[in-house]
């Protein structure tokens, strides 16, 4: 009996049999590609070109016979397979594309996005009215092809761009967030017409009464995106975290909202990636989304399948029908008209349109001409839909992989001045969503005192989605609410509050709320510490116990704030490393972060008589681990200096430096977990005890 009714033995042996080698195939050239300093997707996408007809499948036909799908039915299962990495993708870039960075630099990003959609959309469909009718699709027609082959030449990739300016280090420069935001931009309007294009090619002809349909169907689709799926998105999002439990429930939720979208775009007869895009916008705003939430969804989209998409995308090439003169030449033209397309549309935007000097304009039409998976990913469905013939889908895969190699290469030399220095551009640590539990006090000032919650603002990409919590008994319940309310007025600005008043055991309410996919919980310490068998004191040592997401306890004492000075010690653990990039995203342009290492000599020699136990040794070893996290912080535009000590011990060197006024100490740590207490180890308790300045302790 067959597993699956309909499907053949052979036909299911081989798809698993394929999809197992394209992705590792793909996944060890992506890899190998990246030791090179080259997008990943060359890699992936030279995978299925190894393995296909162009090189393997080619040479040993019985080896083909396992890898290219031989049949209708073993096509249309990969490409089923293809049709869930496409998806992932676009869901993807959707979450990619900052509305807001958009909005803050619309003039020149409007104009570079409309210039580099604009020309390079008039230029292929020119060129799409010289090009023979042999590279014509079975299904097209020459007003659909030539109007498909327009919008596969005007779209940028927004992935291959990001990378690109952060490989640079040009990501945070104004010139790389202005790049991005015209990138989206003209992929924004470009998957709109693609839409448009790709209904017009299904209904075979193209006539008034197509157009007026089609355009009904994209406004349609746009106006129940913002009527439909963004409330939708947010009340399901809400009750998921708050109502419902188990692993990776809100990953759950979102590929079913975007999956389920798809189809109501297709149902429109527009493309289901359209939808899928629409809802990464969306979930993308969504400041509750949890930052594992985007993690996990990239691990399986870049993981697993993306590679066997792009890898099944390079198994349909055949590069030997491209050594015909004939198709080479048009290949070349192809090139030479897509990227002198982009160059001249996003030059003549940027210095005509915005002013911006020569070399900026020229940039930008180079940062913008990478294509990468999203050239990809047009072409695949120009094939699919029989508007392309597979010469020319090969011609642009070809297309999109030189544009996305050439990309860095022509950015590097215009922008060899740039550097990613701009003041407060670093990046924070990924906390989308904070738990700030909170004590019912009779003057909200107590509670910002104690824990400033302007740290917050500081330690977060964007301004977080914050949830005022309280326990309180249920008489006092109307006191609470009046109390978060007045300690939400006191947010810093952007913020997005919400706040719970419960009833019931403290810790069991705060871990529970916990469990709901936050990124971080965030404590205050008392202002006084007792000598109990707490560390700090009952509950909050039980919530750091017990919390399922990191948590950040923060003990404000002496020192400014905002923090001038910022101490960091590093022995080179991992939570020493997490510490300072903490302290990165603290700093500001008034702030210096000095990064510390303290040598036990007594230790080494007790230890070993061996070299690597010598002092010296010891030193030098301090001082690379330093030289590495300076580097970092460095490049992210922070002012950071090293030292290096002999002391007579560790925590007394930490506590002599953090009395030479330093306002803010940062220690990174992992929990243990002791038989009857918070044990944080001796070494850090200490600093807790004894420290003259504020402390911040991050525990992953």
């Amino acid at each position: 009996m067959e597993p699956f009714a309909g499907i053949a033995h052979d036909d299911l042996l081989k798809l698993v049999f394929s999809i197992a080698l394209l992705l590792g195939t793909a996944r060890l050239l992506g890899g190998l590609m990246e030791r090179i300093k080259q997008p990943a997707i060359i890699g992936e996408i030279l995978a299925g070109v190894l393995l296909g007809p162009s090189v393997l499948s080619g040479m040993f036909p019985a080896f083909g016979q396992w890898v290219v799908p031989q049949s209708e039915m073993q096509s249309q299962m990969l490409d089923v397979v293809s049709l869930i990495g496409v998806m992932s993708l676009i869901l993807m870039v959707g979450m990619e594309t900052n509305l807001g960075l958009i909005k803050s630099r619309l003039r020149t990003a409007a104009a570079v996005g409309l210039g580099g959609l604009v020309i390079p959309f008039a230029f292929g469909f020119i060129l799409g009215g010289w090009l023979p009718d042999s590279l014509l699709g079975p299904e097209s027609n020459r007003t659909a092809f030539n109007l498909f082959l327009a919008v596969a030449l005007a779209l940028s990739a927004i992935p291959v761009l990001a990378k690109v300016l952060a490989d640079l280090k040009l990501l945070r420069h104004e010139f790389g967030q202005t790049a991005l935001a015209a990138g989206m931009i003209d992929d924004v309007l470009g998957w709109t017409l693609l839409g448009l294009v790709t209904s017009l090619a299904a209904a075979g002809r193209v006539t008034l009464g197509d157009v007026v349909t089609t355009v009904g169907a994209v406004v349609v689709f746009i106006v129940a995106t913002i009527v439909v799926v963004a409330p939708v998105s947010r009340w399901s999002l809400d009750f998921v975290q708050d109502r419902l439990l188990g692993r990776d429930r809100v990953l759950t939720l979102v590929v079913v909202i975007a999956f389920a979208w798809g189809a109501f775009t297709q149902a429109l007869h527009l493309e289901p990636i359209l939808g899928a895009f629409a809802v990464g916008i969306v979930f993308g705003r969504l400041r509750r989304l949890p930052f594992e939430t985007v993690r996990q969804l990239e691990s399986l989209t870049f993981g697993v399948f993306a590679p066997i998409f792009l890898a099944a995308a390079g198994l349909r090439l055949d590069i030997g029908l491209l050594l015909e003169p004939n198709l080479a030449l048009i290949t070349l033209a192809l090139l030479a008209v897509a990227a002198a397309g982009k160059l001249v549309g996003a030059y003549v935007g940027a210095r005509y349109l915005a002013g911006t000097e020569r070399r900026l304009a020229l940039a930008y039409g180079v940062a913008l001409n990478a294509r990468g998976v999203l050239g990809v990913i047009v072409a695949s469905i120009g094939l699919s839909m029989g508007i392309l013939g597979v010469e020319l889908y090969t011609m642009l895969v070809v297309v999109s992989l030189l544009t996305s190699v050439l990309a860095p290469f022509g950015l590097s030399r215009l922008m060899r001045s740039e550097s990613d220095d701009s003041p407060g551009s670093h990046p924070a640590p990924a906390f989308r969503r904070v738990l700030l539990p909170v004590r019912l006090r009779e003057s909200a000032d107590l509670v910002t005192r104690n824990l400033d919650l302007a740290v917050l603002g500081r330690l977060t990409r964007d301004p977080p989605s914050v949830t005022l919590m309280t326990v309180v008994d249920p008489k006092q319940r109307r006191a609470a609410n009046r109390y978060l309310g007045e300690l939400a007025m006191r947010m810093p600005p952007g913020v997005e509050v919400t706040t719970r008043v419960v009833a019931g055991d403290p810790v069991e309410a705060i871990v529970t709320e916990a469990s709901k996919g936050y990124d971080l919980v965030a404590l205050g310490a008392p202002e006084t510490r007792d000598e109990s068998d707490y560390l700090f004191e009952p509950t909050i040592d039980e919530i750091i116990r017990l919390a399922p997401c990191p948590s950040m306890i923060f003990s404000l004492r002496a020192g400014n704030w905002p923090p001038q000075t910022i101490l960091v010690p590093t022995g080179g653990a991992a939570a020493a490393g997490r510490a300072a990039e903490f302290a990165f995203a603290l700093a500001d342009d008034e702030s210096s972060v000095v990064l510390f290492h303290a040598v036990d000599p007594e230790l080494s020699a007790s230890v070993s008589l061996s070299m690597q136990a010598a002092p010296s040794t010891r030193l030098a070893v301090g001082q690379d681990l330093l030289n590495a996290l300076r580097s970092v912080g460095e490049e992210l535009g922070v002012a950071v200096s090293t030292e290096v000590v002999m002391g007579s011990a560790v925590v007394d060197s930490i506590l002599a430096r953090a009395s030479q006024e330093v306002d803010v100490l940062i220690l990174g740590t992992n929990v243990r977990a002791g038989s009857h207490r918070l044990y944080l180890g001796p070494k850090l308790e200490r600093l807790l005890s004894e420290a003259p300045c504020s402390l911040i302790i991050f525990n992953a």
